[in-house]
């Protein structure tokens, strides 16, 4: 599993995504670690007369793809696999607050999201 040590705590991006982090210093790129997070989803269908569009409802069941916890490592994680578990070795790339470039797709991020009691552990996730 590929990981990015940045001082001394080990992120593990969990998405198929890379994820660029702007510190103080410069750019972190965070690239996928070649496994994927998910929630397991079930499909409902709905509605479907043929001449509309289908109509489903979307079901979450439980997490795959996530690690068991590790020693100052923290899991990049979408916001769907963080709302689905109660971890708080986990964060999420801050789209809301995202440099974009002219079409609109992100570029990099300034933040990650942590749960609140992540910080009542022993360590602290400083990157900047």
């Amino acid at each position: 599993m590929i990981s990015t040590n940045i001082s001394g705590v080990y992120f593990v991006n969990l998405t198929p995504h890379a994820i660029v982090v702007n510190t103080a210093k410069s750019p972190v790129a965070i690239p996928p670690s070649g496994e994927l997070a998910r929630v397991k989803q079930e499909f409902v269908n709905v509605g479907d007369d043929g001449d509309f569009i289908k109509t489903v409802t979307s079901e979450f069941g439980e997490v795959e793809g996530l690690p068991a916890p590790q020693k100052d490592t923290v899991f990049i994680v979408s916001s769907i696999v963080a709302s689905a578990t109660d971890r708080t070795d986990i964060a999420i790339p801050n789209t809301a607050d995202a440099v974009r470039d002219e079409q609109g797709r992100i570029q990099s991020v300034r933040s990650l999201i942590v749960r609140k009691d992540i910080f009542a552990e022993t360590r602290e996730y400083r990157i900047l």
